[in-house]
């Protein structure tokens, strides 16, 4: 998909008309909606990158990556418990999401609740080390005095 490649361009306009024109081609592929989802969540659009990963979620009530992505949208709006609830749910369809994990500790810290945000901040170095996010964690948990 073109739509693709703009967004790794960073050609926002450009993947919008085609991740747009691929669903109106194929409204049934779940991947278009999250994927349009991420560059409306790029451009700032939070309510319009949620109303895309819930299309997904609709097509695909499993889908986690859009249970994540509709939670990180949920953590730059800056509603935290809404952020939990739907992280939570990223985690129950894929217990091995480390964006969910490493999010719901930052909701968490966000929150002050630093008891919570270390067991996922510890989680992420204990059993997934070699993740993107393990260097994160270990950033985050150093913030909480560990």
């Amino acid at each position: 998909n073109r739509g693709d490649a703009f967004f790794y361009k960073k050609e926002y306009e450009n993947a919008i008309k085609d991740y747009s024109e691929a669903i109106k081609l194929k409204p049934e592929k779940v991947s278009y909606y999250n994927n349009r989802g991420l560059v409306f969540n790029n451009l700032g659009d939070y309510q319009k990158a949620i109303e895309d990963y819930e299309k997904a979620i609709e097509l695909n009530p499993n889908y986690s990556l859009a249970y994540n992505n509709r939670g990180n949208a949920y953590y730059s709006l800056e509603d935290y418990d809404k952020a939990i609830e739907i992280l939570t749910q990223a985690l129950e369809y894929d217990d091995t999401n480390v964006d969910a994990m490493y999010f719901l500790g930052r909701c968490y810290q966000q929150k002050s609740d630093e008891d919570k945000a270390k067991e996922y901040y510890n989680k992420i170095i204990n059993d997934y080390s070699t993740s993107a996010r393990a260097g994160e964690a270990k950033r985050r948990l150093r913030e909480l005095g560990e």
